[in-house]
């Protein structure tokens, strides 16, 4: 293998180590070997297809459920079982931040991460992973509970010369919010976890939509 712009070999086929495109050709070939994971078996989902093609096969399956799914109550709303997000409202950020639980539409919640990231996230649709989705309808008919999507639009401290408090966006959620709507709720409740302090509410407004920045004035 010859690195583009360089006349000598890479060093392991120097060395007689099969690679392709850098990745070792025998490592490779036992990783493939290993057996799936039955907590992680992706083998039943199809890999690396469109949400063009995936998408319509799940709506079709919702649909034979259709009014079973949209009578089903779902959402875990404790709050102390909702991971990271808990932390960082219990200790993170030297107790600066509070929050709201909101109901929004499949749509309204997909807008705000749209914006929050602006864009990175150019055509967020295309950032969906069959897997998760097709998992989480099988939760949610096995009368498990999923936890609240949430928007979080925090504060963090850089460091450097001079110490900068700047704003932060994160989000937990898509796939909820999708799967959701396809399954005809309306509504979806989501916290929003935000700055307590006016003067840092106005600092992480960049990432908030009009509508966000509406429920929490």
């Amino acid at each position: 293998m010859v690195w583009k712009g360089e006349s000598r070999r890479h060093s392991l086929a120097r060395k007689g180590i099969r690679t392709t495109n850098g990745i070792l050709d025998d490592i490779h070939k036992e990783v493939q070997a290993l057996p799936q994971s039955k907590n992680n078996d992706n083998s039943k989902f199809g890999k690396w297809r469109s949400p063009e093609v995936f998408m319509p096969e799940i709506q079709a399956e919702i649909d034979k459920d259709e009014e079973f799914l949209k009578q089903l109550d779902y959402w875990n709303m404790d709050k102390t079982d909702h991971g990271i997000l808990n932390d960082l409202l219990s200790n993170g950020q030297d107790g600066v931040l509070t929050y709201q639980i909101v109901q929004l539409t499949p749509q309204e919640y997909e807008d705000a991460i749209q914006y929050g990231f602006n864009k990175e996230y150019s055509d967020i649709k295309w950032r969906i992973d069959e897997h998760k989705l097709k998992g989480l309808l099988e939760r949610i008919k096995d009368g498990k509970k999923v936890r609240l999507p949430y928007l979080y639009y925090g504060i963090y401290r850089a460091f450097g010369d001079h110490t900068k408090i700047l704003g932060d966006f994160s989000q937990e959620g898509h796939h909820r919010a999708i799967i959701s709507g396809m399954m005809g709720k309306e509504t979806i409740p989501v916290m929003i976890a935000y700055p307590k302090s006016k003067g840092y509410q106005e600092l992480v407004k960049q990432y908030m939509n009009p509508d966000i920045q509406e429920i929490i004035e």
